[in-house]
């Protein structure tokens, strides 16, 4: 596996990690949790550089700290990631339940948690002033889910770039586990070592990097298997599908084979909306990269806007409100996304410019040009974070065949 890990020179990881207390019930977990996120980060797969990560370990009380964080966010321009393990709380609070990140000095009457805990609307608000494209932000701790909600209005909905994404290791109302087998000399917080795990290991039949989405749904899908509390996580625009890792377990497949009946119905979806630009997406089953459904999704802008500089590109961008279901569906079903696809109306089958920024990494990115004589050309492309490569389309009439 050659691929190079993600850029992050440009990005701001700041960890923050809790496993003693002087009032709640100690998390000896938390702190081995903490170290193999920060080991892996740092290490060959993510490429963080050492000097772009924060980390604070069982700090008193907030303090200074939600100004800290304020502070280092504002030289990052790509990717801003917060990191939390150890204890969350629930306070009251005239605007509704706000979820509290344990400190070593955290109280646990309702009236204190939230003066002597890290708030979460305070990394919201750190996060928001943040000019990073992207916003991440991941929480292994009880209750984590409600910064899920907090988000969808104090920092997703107002991300006008590529978007922000919150993991969360449980539900709004709901704990989070940790390890407590006597045998074991580093226990782990169950949502970091799945998370982890998924990431190391690698996903066999991705691509050559794994967005955060991908691995969010393995790790999600071997907690609920084992018994273990389910995460839950809230996107906005397409922050999920940052490449977060390379995948070490990739294995180069050059072309798309795609079945007859799958190919016939991307085609019907091109002929039926000429001479508008149209766009959907090939799903199947993880790990097969063989698409075996069609989702025709809303193409929410139909050409370049006036003066772009490539009069001739047609654009396409699919509905975000279409794609959170899809996303659900999918991770329900065991399946993953394979093909991004859309039509080029009496144009050529080649990429542009458009296409190669906002197409994607891991799937086949296929283009159908179609002319008014309903002559169609199928076309698919690699995009990685690296090289542009076209591949061969294999159609066959079953994938059994």
């Amino acid at each position: 596996m050659t691929t190079s890990p993600p850029d992050h020179s440009r990005s701001r990881a700041i960890l923050v990690g809790t496993a003693e207390y002087e009032h709640l019930a100690a998390v000896p977990a938390a702190g081995n949790s903490l170290a193999r996120m920060r080991a892996v980060l740092t290490g060959a797969l993510c490429g963080w550089p050492d000097d772009r990560l924060s980390v604070f370990v069982n700090e008193q009380r907030p303090g200074s700290l939600p100004d800290r964080m304020t502070e280092l966010y504002q030289d990052v321009d790509d990717v801003a990631l917060f990191y939390y393990v150890g204890h969350g709380q629930v306070a009251p609070t005239p605007g509704g339940d706000t979820l509290c990140l344990g400190l070593t000095g955290s109280r646990v009457e309702p009236s204190r948690r939230k003066s002597t805990s890290l708030a979460f609307d305070d990394i919201a608000y750190a996060l928001w002033h943040s000019p990073a494209r992207t916003k991440i932000v991941i929480l292994d701790c009880c209750y984590a889910g409600l910064a899920g909600r907090l988000a969808d209005t104090e920092v997703l909905d107002l991300t006008r770039a590529a978007g922000a994404c919150t993991l969360a290791a449980s539900g709004e109302f709901a704990t989070a586990w940790y390890e407590t087998d006597d045998e074991l000399t580093r226990p782990q917080t169950y949502f970091t070592k799945y998370f982890l795990d998924v990431l190391e290991s690698g996903i066999p039949g991705a691509g050559r990097g794994l967005p955060l989405e991908s691995i969010f749904r393995r790790a999600a899908a071997g907690l609920v298997r084992d018994g273990k509390p389910q995460p839950t996580s809230s996107a906005a625009h397409h922050a999920s599908r940052l490449v977060f890792a390379a995948n070490p377990a990739h294995v180069d497949k050059p072309d798309l084979t795609i079945s007859q009946s799958v190919y016939d119905r991307i085609v019907a979806h091109v002929h039926a909306g000429y001479p508008a630009v149209v766009c959907g997406m090939g799903i199947g089953p993880h790990g097969s990269d063989r698409a075996s459904r069609v989702l025709p999704m809303t193409n929410l802008v139909a050409r370049s806007p006036a003066g772009h500089e490539e009069e001739s590109d047609f654009s396409w961008e699919m509905d975000p409100r279409e794609l959170v279901p899809m996303y659900r569906e999918m991770e329900a079903s065991g399946e993953e996304l394979l093909i991004v696809y859309h039509s080029r109306p009496d144009g050529d089958a080649l990429l542009s410019r458009i296409d190669i920024q906002y197409g994607g990494v891991g799937h086949h990115f296929v283009i159908v040009a179609v002319d008014t004589q309903g002559r169609i050309e199928f076309r698919s492309y690699r995009i990685t974070d690296t090289r542009v490569r076209e591949e061969e389309v294999r159609v066959v009439p079953s994938y059994d065949a």
